[in-house]
């Protein structure tokens, strides 16, 4: 009897198990809002990107800072809800505004599909992904929002003490205290769209 009842068992164990597979695409597609997984140009990656840079970091607390000929030069502060979301919108973006061709492309798709979703902000995947990049396009920064208020890093040492107005040495006092959180967002949104 227990011959009988193992094939069974089987059979409806093995396509539960695929469906649970085919549709973990679709769970990390759904990290991002509608439209992000049909960008197909570098114009409607920027379009994406822009309306990631107008969020507001205190709801979206992970960033990245990105400047590419796309975006006139200027830097986008990108905000996301978590490191797993950051991660899929870049895989969706960088392949269009890092300009590669052929295997260059082919190369760029397959590292962007085997980034972990889990880094935090480090200099050293900062550097890995302008590797990845190339001069197209440039990060900046990556990290989260609090990071970013207390100058954690060179670049958010140097956009708070632009912030501020001054050249503030380095290891100086310079953290966006919470009453100046609202003219900072509006700081960083001017760099980006002026």
């Amino acid at each position: 009897m227990n011959l009988s009842i193992a094939p069974k068992l089987t059979l409806t164990v093995v396509p539960a198990k695929k469906p649970a597979a085919a549709q973990q695409p679709l769970v990390f597609a759904e990290l991002l809002e509608p439209g992000w997984t049909q960008i197909r140009n570098a114009d409607e990656a920027l379009r994406f990107l822009n309306r990631a840079a107008d969020r507001d970091p205190r709801e979206f607390p992970v960033g990245i800072t990105l400047s590419s000929p796309a975006t006139g030069g200027r830097e986008l502060a990108c905000w996301f809800e978590s490191w797993a979301q950051l991660w899929m919108a870049l895989r969706y973006v960088a392949v269009h505004l890092a300009d590669k061709q052929g295997e260059d492309f082919k190369a760029l798709t397959r590292n962007l599909s085997q980034l972990r979703f889990s880094y935090g902000s480090d200099d050293l995947q900062v550097a890995r992904l302008q590797r990845m990049f190339g001069m197209q396009l440039r990060v900046l920064r990556m990290g989260t929002f609090q990071d970013l208020r207390v100058g954690a890093g060179s670049y958010s040492q140097s956009l708070v003490s632009s912030y501020h107005g001054t050249n503030a040495p380095e290891g100086a006092d310079t953290e966006i205290t919470n009453c100046e959180l609202d003219r900072f967002i509006g700081f960083m949104r001017q760099r980006a769209f002026h």
